[in-house]
């Protein structure tokens, strides 16, 4: 029965009915959202958020780790071997990362460091902008994966941001993105020296590589062809790949200290005091890994709606879930759960919202206002107007400093409590001035014994050499309690040192008693200033008499 047939009301309707729009007027509004301005609006928005975040990035200090590294790169270039004369359990790519910011924009900068991070930050963009237009030609679903990321990072402080693990990820998923893009030999040359660099950086990164075989399988077949047109792509990627991994550790070999190298590594194996990840462990952490509904509902709507896409896209699709699964053990299987190390994963799962994204786009039997609808409802997921350093005050100061050739007064944003015990565990002013202490009143030849407990960056930032054989006892507490003896060895024999500790701390919970390295810092060195609870002691002279400057 057609509508003009329909049998009318008995009892009519005593209200006025005011149809909304119609569902063309909607439909066509939607349509015009998703084909650009939607983008633009995401564009935009990643645009302020990288404007209001960037300059008073570059004014941050360096977190314990970033010591760790710059320390070990400073070493290196004066004589002191990484692994054997400092010591090291992690990978030497992020060693050679300081080492060349080092020699290129000198020792003992923060700013170098934070603006090249920045730079991974930008390129990541422009990397998915670009393989989101080559393969999928639309820049909007690179658009809301790249905000998502935004929303995440622009939201880590000092502790977090600028770790190895991101830059590991970093190079990693800009490899897989390479050879989806390209079918060429430069294109897999590419990607497997990207590859390399993110094992050299940190061995989690072999989790990437089955995605790396779906990405080649995905770019050198056609749908229903042999798998023998995969084998002679994956052959030339495998090969570069192993090229460059060997090239990352020559400098290792050319140095002579690749057993101590192995040596350090093994101190951070299975069953170490270090690493107690048992396999009831792994199976807790994966699960806590993916308890996010952000990370459950992606691939399982991936796996629901990949049949939307053209062949091409469905293996995408299935390259990006294979790839969500795999590093999704990024943190569990990791010695130690610190909680950077959740980047890896929410990278490849903004790739993934990315790829989910396409496919909606793709699903011409879904009206115009629905696809828009998913496609809100999937930003809401992961994206925010505004990240948590997204700051504009800070930013307008540190944009008037840097113009002025220094840093802004006043505390950074980025150096605050709260993402790990010992973060910003001493005041700034306290923490900042004794770091210009040791810049002003010792030489570069000056060893420093960093004795702080609240794993503060003391040699990297000052650019000099540790009196320790590393960079500060965070090693003892974090790494291997029974090198103590070691340490007190090295602070009584450094002749032209001084100590950077607070007399009688015990330190964040458990707390850490030093009773061989305190001993001989009352025995060897006397107070020569102090910056709250901060001190810096000097090593003693025959006949000195003790004096105390205070800030």
């Amino acid at each position: 029965m057609s509508r003009t047939d329909a049998p009318s009301s008995l009892f009519p309707s005593t209200t006025t009915h005011r149809p909304g729009p119609e569902p063309e007027a909607r439909d066509r509004l939607a349509a015009g959202l998703l084909r650009g301005p939607l983008a633009v609006v995401l564009a935009g928005m990643a645009a302020l958020q990288l404007a209001s975040w960037l300059p008073h990035y570059l004014t941050w200090p360096f977190w314990a780790d970033h010591d760790v590294y710059a320390t070990l790169a400073y070493g290196w270039e004066h004589g002191q071997l990484p692994y054997r004369d400092l010591a090291c359990n992690n990978f030497p790519g992020t060693i050679y990362l300081f080492w060349a910011l080092g020699r290129i924009a000198g020792w003992g900068r923060t700013l170098p460091f934070y603006a090249l991070d920045a730079a991974f930050v930008v390129a990541f963009g422009v990397a998915m902008l670009a393989w989101s237009r080559r393969l999928f030609s639309n820049v909007l679903p690179g658009l809301a994966g790249y905000t998502a990321f935004l929303s995440y990072y622009l939201s880590q402080d000092y502790a977090r941001a600028g770790q190895h693990d991101w830059h590991a990820a970093f190079f990693a998923v800009v490899g897989i993105l390479a050879v989806e893009c390209w079918s060429s030999r430069a294109a897999r040359l590419l990607s497997g020296c990207a590859l390399a660099l993110a094992v050299t950086t940190r061995p989690q990164a072999v989790l990437f590589l089955p995605a790396v075989a779906l990405a080649l399988d995905e770019r050198s077949r056609a749908p229903g062809e042999s798998l023998r047109r995969s084998v002679r792509p994956c052959l030339e990627w495998g090969s570069a790949f192993l090229v460059f991994l060997a090239l990352g550790f020559a400098p290792l070999a050319a140095a002579g200290v690749l057993p101590d190298f192995v040596h350090g590594v093994r101190l951070a194996s299975y069953g170490s005091r270090y690493n107690q990840v048992t396999p009831a462990s792994v199976f807790s952490g994966w699960v806590t890994q993916l308890s996010p509904l952000r990370f459950t509902v992606v691939p399982v709507a991936l796996l629901l709606f990949h049949h939307w896409g053209d062949p091409r896209s469905r293996r995408t699709a299935l390259t990006w879930g294979v790839a969500l699964a795999a590093v999704s053990l990024y943190k569990p299987l990791s010695p130690m759960a610190h909680g950077y190390l959740d980047i890896p994963l929410l990278v490849v799962w903004t790739v993934s919202l990315a790829t989910l994204v396409h496919l909606v786009l793709c699903a011409v039997s879904l009206a115009p206002s629905l696809r828009l609808g998913f496609v809100l409802l999937l930003l809401a997921l992961g994206t925010t107007a505004r990240p948590g350093f997204c700051v504009v005050s800070p930013t307008l100061r540190a944009v008037t400093a840097l113009r002025h050739g220094h840093f802004p007064d006043g505390t950074p944003v980025g150096y605050r409590r709260g993402s790990v015990p010992t973060g910003a565990y001493y005041s700034w002013d306290d923490y900042h001035a004794a770091v210009e202490y040791l810049k002003r009143e010792t030489t570069p030849e000056t060893r420093v014994a960093n004795v702080l407990k609240g794993d503060s960056a003391i040699t990297g930032p000052t650019a000099r050499g540790s009196a320790f054989p590393a960079e500060s006892i965070t090693w003892l507490k974090m790494v291997n309690p029974a090198d103590e003896q070691r340490f007190a060895d090295g602070l009584a024999g450094a002749r032209n040192s001084v100590v950077v500790w607070v007399p009688g701390e015990a330190g964040p919970p458990p707390g850490q008693p030093l009773p061989l390295i305190t001993p001989v810092i009352l025995r060897d060195y006397e107070p020569a200033a102090r910056f709250g609870a901060i001190e810096v002691w000097r090593r003693k002279r025959e006949g000195s008499q003790p004096g105390v400057t205070s800030r």
